[in-house]
């Protein structure tokens, strides 16, 4: 027959190993959102990286073709003009006038893909705050190990005295009388 005590013990230890397993859970959970924080966070980054380059091969490209046009128009202007045999200062003008605004147009792509690309850069700041905020998050669901050895010597305590308790009145509780039979 088991006694009270050893009720006790049995139930403090079912308790502590029960508290200690749930720890561990937890720690393991947070770890891995911490993980998955920062995997999401490195994916982002790829795609803000791969963004921002698209961008400035996008505005190579249209920049390339501003000059290319430029070319064309400074070619066509003088050939027109060589051939109606325009000399003096208004031609010059008309050329340097399609100078002008191809470098102006260019000057404006340019910014645009600096804009694009300061944008890019906040949303680089914002996935880096986002992720900061995610692995804190994970970090402050994380049980340490002090605590965790606090919270399963109390859930031992209480399992124990649950036991020893459940003991006693099972085991050297009242007895139902019995009766006595009549010879």
């Amino acid at each position: 027959m088991c006694n009270p005590v050893a009720l006790g013990a049995v139930m403090g230890g079912l308790q502590m190993v029960s508290s200690m397993m749930a720890t561990n859970a937890q720690n393991e959970q947070a770890e891995a959102q911490a993980e998955a924080a920062n995997k999401a966070a490195s994916y982002d980054y790829q795609q803000l990286a791969a963004q921002k380059m698209e961008e400035d091969e996008q505005s190579a490209q249209e920049k390339l073709q501003r000059q290319l046009q430029t070319a064309r128009e400074h070619s066509r202007i003088s050939v027109a003009m060589g051939e109606a045999g325009v000399t003096g200062t208004s031609g010059l003008r008309i050329l340097n006038n399609t100078l002008m605004q191809g470098s102006y147009d260019i000057g404006v792509i340019e910014a645009n893909r600096a804009s694009k690309a300061r944008q890019i850069m906040s949303q680089v700041d914002a996935v880096h705050a986002q992720n900061v905020g995610r692995v804190n998050q994970a970090e402050a669901n994380t049980v340490s190990s002090a605590m965790g050895f606090l919270n399963a010597g109390l859930a031992g305590v209480s399992g124990a005295a649950e036991g020893y308790t459940m003991g006693e009145s099972f085991f050297k509780g009242k007895k139902m009388p019995t009766t006595k039979k009549v010879k």
